[in-house]
């Protein structure tokens, strides 16, 4: 897997559940899935937040082309990355129930 999960943060807010997430990528997550099972939830409502960190090295006169892209699949069941990546941690948080 592409991916790695270690929950940072969990709460109830309004009636929702708050999730955050470190990710870790090991190489490209093109396509890889976090599934709302897999954090404790049904329903992926929105991601609130995104904070990346990551070292890139990248050869003198190279253009950084993708960065890391994110989204909810149509169903609401799990977080996408719809971009190539690199191997980095994000912190991801999420809301949903």
């Amino acid at each position: 897997m592409a991916l790695t999960i270690s929950e940072k943060f969990r709460a109830a807010v309004g009636g929702k559940a708050w999730r955050t997430y470190e990710v870790t990528h090991v190489g490209s997550a093109a396509n890889s899935s976090i599934t709302a099972g897999s954090m404790d939830l049904d329903y992926i409502d929105c991601i609130v937040g995104v904070n990346t960190n990551m070292d890139v090295q990248a050869n003198a006169g190279s253009i950084l082309a993708s960065m890391l892209d994110i989204s909810i699949s149509a169903n609401h069941e799990k977080l996408v990355w719809v971009a190539s990546t690199v191997a980095g941690t994000q912190m991801v948080t999420i809301i949903g129930w």
